[in-house]
């Protein structure tokens, strides 16, 4: 309680009382500073909290929340404080400063591909040496907590590692161990060919499993174009087996066997050269096959058989294709000579004893004929246009159905033989002709 009393110059005086409260300060305690890791929450809470209460950022920014607890990430250097009232209207502020401790970041390393029963140095990148690490799963490294272990999973492992900097932030990063699959080798069927054949060896594909770029070494190679492809064309010429070697980047070789059979051509028998007369025919005979084809066709019953019979008209040479079971080819050829023949006789007798009864062309070969017989004063007696008359009946000694008298007549013959040749008869298109009864 205050008592004020005043007094004036007439000695008046007069008193009054005021009563003062003093209330407590609503106080509390944000706690220290801190050191925070990147991306770590913090909360601060009031202790001791009172009616009501004003959070602001290190702008001087106040915050919708009024509750007595804050909870944010740190990203930054930041200073936080508060504010608190009680119902007297009694103000009490605290801050606290957070300090923002970056993160130890580094990269793990790319993903990486080994062969089996193989190892790797892990790399990871932008690591520290003050920093602390532990790798995980531990069982295939040669040492968790080194920055750079040797890795030799069984299978396809992630890596990870945690990085601990002096601060004690702590960063995760991974790196995948893959680990490449077996080789499968395809180095083709087993086949046969015909000599001279061509035949591509290896699969469809010839290598598979491995991630890692193949190389190939096909042997012998002198029968090969290319040894080093994983299609190589083979052209041996005696049955050959190729052994294939495959590798895929530095990992283990597989090998792989192909044989390849060669088949003689056939072996063909054939009718010799032999000489016919036009307008002959012969059979011819050839073996060694199963499929025949015979080129030229012309002059031939069937081309395609193996005993044909030709009747060609002129001197042929004839190709005969032998295929056998497994399509190897084979050829021999053989000729037809064909003589284009013409003989004229000097003598007849039309007597009706059956022999030697007419006057006729004896040959063969001929295309086309005008044969005649003269007197030798140059009357005709007889003539023809006919091929086959010419051949087959001849003159009979006859004129206008009369026999003619015993003597001698002349011939003449016009015409050409198949091969386009002029008939004549040594050398001479005319004659004498005998007629005798």
């Amino acid at each position: 309680m205050i008592w004020v009393e005043v007094q004036d110059t007439n000695s008046c005086f007069n008193s009054d009382s005021i009563r003062v409260i003093k209330n407590d300060l609503p106080e509390f305690s944000l706690g220290p500073d801190q050191q925070i890791c990147e991306g770590n929450v913090v909360q601060l809470e009031i202790d001791n909290p009172a009616d009501s209460i004003n959070w602001f950022n290190d702008l001087g920014e106040q915050l919708l929340d009024t509750t007595a607890i804050l909870n944010f990430e740190v990203n930054q250097n930041q200073t936080w404080w508060a504010e608190q009232w009680n119902a007297s209207s009694c103000v009490f502020t605290d801050t606290v400063q957070i300090t923002h401790i970056p993160l130890p970041v580094f990269n793990a390393g790319d993903s990486i591909l080994i062969c089996e029963e193989a190892e790797v140095q892990l790399n990871p990148v932008g690591i520290n040496e003050n920093w602390t690490f532990e790798w995980s799963p531990a069982n295939f490294l040669s040492d968790a907590s080194s920055a750079n272990p040797m890795a030799n999973p069984e299978e396809d492992t992630w890596f990870f590692l945690e990085v601990q900097n002096e601060e004690g932030c702590v960063y995760t990063d991974s790196v995948f161990v893959g680990l490449d699959q077996p080789l499968i080798l395809d180095a083709g069927q087993d086949r046969t060919i015909c000599l001279d054949d061509i035949t591509e060896l290896g699969g469809a594909p010839t290598a598979v499993g491995s991630n890692f770029p193949y190389q190939y070494e096909w042997s012998p190679a002198e029968t090969l174009n290319d040894p080093n492809v994983a299609n190589p064309i083979a052209n041996p010429s005696e049955t050959t087996t190729y052994q294939l070697i495959t590798w895929a980047g530095n990992c283990k070789a597989d090998t792989a066997e192909v044989t390849v059979s060669v088949q003689l051509p056939p072996e063909i028998t054939l009718t010799a050269d032999t000489t016919i007369g036009a307008g002959d025919a012969i059979q011819l005979l050839a073996s060694g096959g199963r499929f025949y084809q015979w080129k030229p066709e012309r002059g031939l019953s069937d081309a395609t058989i193996a005993n044909p019979i030709a009747n060609p008209t002129r001197t042929t040479t004839y190709t005969v294709e032998v295929l056998d079971s497994l399509g190897c080819l084979a050829e021999k050829e053989m000729t037809i000579f064909v003589e284009n023949q013409l003989f004229i006789p000097n003598l007849f007798t039309p007597n009706n004893d059956g022999q030697n009864d007419f006057f006729k062309v004896y040959g063969a070969g001929i295309k086309q004929i005008e044969f005649k017989v003269f007197t030798r004063g140059g009357k005709l007696l007889y003539s023809t246009n006919s091929v086959e008359e010419a051949y087959g009946e001849g003159w009979d000694g006859k004129y206008n159905g009369n026999l003619v008298e015993s003597g001698v007549y002349v011939w003449s013959i016009k015409g050409e033989y198949f091969d386009e040749r002029p008939l004549s008869f040594n050398g001479q298109q005319s004659g004498l002709i005998n007629l005798m009864r």
